[in-house]
């Protein structure tokens, strides 16, 4: 009975040859994908592991890991690029958006099945057609990355253009699942949220009051008025005065202030918070009525939510 043999080094070449595209997700096309070698055979590049950049990671050193990533050319279809998205994408992971089953939950509330529909996904808006480049996905990965665009116009519904999110989303694909691509094309777009605000000591429509000369208050409150941080950190400030010092003077005392146009607390050098008259935008800088930083780094937000609670005694 003729056997046929295969020699070891022959053996090994079929293996390495099989194993060439295993980095790379099922739903990518590797018939047209060339794989580049420019070290000379028996060589390998001195590259750093995931593990050299994890570490790096995990110390808060962004800038060496950085360098690390600019410095290091690995392969395409090296294992660590399926390693390093996710891990890189995740230092920007805020909120409920992260929860291991929320991307599910939500391609349930825009089609109403988890599977994937015969039909074309009708994308969002803000995507220009002519940037939708499939980068060697399959026609099922074509239909994953449409779906993940489109669940991101669904929980983004303030993004208006932007024609890299369905390439980022195909190139992406490549190394990680339809989950894992969501999350972190969500940490990529989503808002970097800041929650904080104040209590105010007195009545809003005090604004209105007059003094002994029949002039209206520009500022009132007292100084039980303070700020509070309650996230990213915890902080509270309050009033410089608190501690009863008398050589403070006028700035120290600007709590609260209302018009038409606009609601402020804190002034001196800044305004603590501000509001427009839609309660849609604001700003935020250090003021000398509570000597606080700026309660958000840029500056200048916009009010996703607006909370008011109100105290009434007995």
């Amino acid at each position: 009975m003729p056997v046929n043999a295969i020699g070891a080094d022959q053996l090994s070449g079929i293996e390495e040859e099989s194993d060439i595209y295993e980095a790379f997700a099922p739903h990518v096309d590797t018939s047209n994908i060339s794989v580049l070698t420019d070290t000379p055979p028996g060589k390998k590049p001195n590259l750093k592991s995931f593990q050299d950049v994890q570490s790096l990671i995990q110390q808060g050193k962004k800038r060496e890991a950085k360098i690390v990533l600019r410095e290091n050319s690995w392969p395409t279809n090296s294992p660590i690029r399926s390693q390093l998205w996710p891990a890189l994408c995740a230092q920007h992971h805020v909120g409920k958006t992260m929860l291991d089953g929320f991307y599910w939950d939500m391609v349930n509330q825009v089609f109403g099945t988890t599977e994937l529909p015969e039909k074309p996904i009708m994308l969002p808006p803000f995507v220009d057609s002519t940037h939708c480049l499939p980068y060697h996905l399959t026609r099922k990965g074509r239909a994953v990355a449409d779906r993940v665009v489109s669940v991101l116009g669904y929980a983004c519904p303030d993004i208006t253009y932007s024609p890299t999110l369905y390439p980022i989303t195909s190139i992406l694909l490549h190394f990680m699942s339809e989950e894992e691509c969501y999350h972190c094309m969500a940490s990529l777009v989503a808002p970097k949220e800041k929650v904080f605000g104040a209590y105010c000591s007195s009545r809003w429509f005090e604004r209105n009051l007059k003094d002994d000369r029949g002039q209206r208050q520009a500022y009132f409150g007292t100084g039980e008025t303070f700020l509070f941080s309650l996230y990213p950190e915890r902080a509270k400030y309050p009033w410089v005065g608190i501690e009863g010092d008398t050589g403070l003077g006028h700035a120290s005392e600007l709590f609260m202030a209302a018009d038409s146009k606009m609601i402020t607390i804190g002034g001196g050098e800044g305004q603590a918070i501000w509001m427009d008259e839609n309660i849609r935008f604001g700003k935020t800088d250090r003021c000398q009525t509570f000597n606080n930083p700026p309660l958000c780094a840029s500056g200048d937000f916009e009010i996703r939510v607006l909370e008011v609670y109100g105290f009434v005694g007995a």
